[in-house]
């Protein structure tokens, strides 16, 4: 997700301190303004109805996380997986290519881009033709042959008479940083080609060949000045969840680069996480710290560690619930996860709304431990007090 702020980036740790400090902030709140007003209409006047719209929050909670993941997902690149490959072809000249693929034609414009997916078992032959006259210059202006389309691979094609290629890579990075490689078209055959990004330890020099490829490096998100052979170019912006590459054209008389975006960026900002911390953590007054409440006020004196153990306890368990769901990989896609825990949270507090409706509430208060009406004291034979439960008349042994 997209976590710039101005020139402050949000990272999705720092995010996540967002539910504890909601938390803190809503205890006194509700406690105090929200039981007493909804208390007037006979609302969240009790123990167990509290808890109830807690699990129903925390359900709209999940369902908000669905909907958003639904967006994201719009977002994600296309990874080629079994029975699919992925083409893309670049034209590295600034100069426009007349090209044939398959049995589309199109006219490529400098440091252009063409991509396609195919459905494939295996290997795919797709024949092409190129036309470089409109480039000048000298040498063979017109070449044919076939590209491969590989199952499960994404595979990108550098246009020349004959084709270089190389396996791309199109995932974002599990970090979330950019990541970049550097193709470049060198016309200087005889001279080493040098490409530096200014404020981090990036240098790349090619061989000497007409076409050169770098391996993918991880960047942070920012602006960096692009210096080919001691010489500053142009400034690239590279942001969070990208992936590039960054073509390099090197003459005798100038140097051009262009920055093609290979997999976009992220553009769901992720403030948009608020809404669902906001609820989840309402849920969490509602539910949890009721829950404890309820453990403690409901239970006899000599179970109250007992009950409040068990309640942390089926905690525990929902904890082992969601891994086992997300190591099994039920669902391909997150958001039918998100939607199942939403229907599961549903189906869960109509059954404890049924239970709530026939439970009675209980007063251990008058009889407890420590009250002085439930206990006498009597002397032992060293003369020394005992104080035992459940006597009401005095007894001297």
């Amino acid at each position: 997700m997209d976590g710039a702020i101005g020139n402050y980036l949000v990272t999705a740790d720092q995010i996540q301190i967002v539910p504890a400090i909601s938390v803190i902030i809503l205890i006194p709140i509700i406690d105090r303004c929200i039981y007493p007003l909804f208390g007037k209409i006979r609302c969240l006047d009790t123990q167990l109805k509290r808890i109830i719209t807690g699990g129903v929050m925390a359900g709209v909670a999940f369902v908000i996380s669905g909907l958003l993941e639904l967006k994201l997902e719009t977002t994600y690149p296309l990874v080629p997986r079994s029975g699919a490959a992925q083409v893309r072809i670049f034209n590295p000249r600034d100069c426009q290519v007349s090209v044939v693929v398959g049995n589309e034609s199109l006219v490529m414009a400098p440091f252009g881009i063409f991509e396609r997916n195919f459905d494939t078992r295996g290997n795919q032959s797709i024949f092409y033709n190129i036309d470089l006259s409109a480039c000048g210059g000298g040498g063979v202006k017109r070449g044919e042959g076939f590209l491969m389309a590989v199952e499960g691979q994404a595979r990108s094609y550098v246009l020349a008479t004959t084709p270089f290629f190389y396996e791309d890579f199109v995932n974002k990075t599990t970090s979330g940083n950019p990541a970049i490689r550097v193709l470049n078209y060198n016309e200087i055959k005889s001279k080493v080609t040098r490409v530096e990004l200014s404020g981090v330890n990036y240098v790349f020099e090619t061989g000497g060949s007409r076409i050169d490829v770098t391996p993918v490096g991880e960047f942070s998100p920012g602006t960096y000045r692009v210096i080919v052979n001691g010489k500053f170019v142009e400034s690239i912006v590279v942001k969070i969840g990208g992936v590039y590459t960054l073509q390099t054209h090197v003459t005798d008389n100038s140097t051009k680069i262009s920055l093609t975006t290979v997999t976009p960026p992220n553009s769901v900002h992720i403030a948009w996480l608020l809404p669902q911390y906001i609820v989840i953590s309402i849920s969490e007054v509602l539910f949890s710290v009721t829950g404890l409440e309820f453990a403690f006020t409901q239970a006899p004196g000599t179970m109250k560690s007992i009950l409040q153990a068990s309640w942390l306890l089926t905690i525990a368990f929902g904890n082992l619930i969601v891994v086992v769901v997300a190591k099994a990989r039920l669902f391909e896609r997150q958001a039918s996860e998100f939607f199942m825990f939403a229907g599961l949270m549903a189906v869960d507090m109509l059954v404890l709304a049924i239970m709530g409706k026939f439970y009675r509430y209980r007063n251990y208060d008058a009889q407890s431990i420590g009250s002085d009406e439930s206990l006498q004291v009597i002397r032992g034979p060293d003369g020394e007090s005992i104080r035992l439960c459940g006597f009401d008349d005095e007894t001297n042994p």
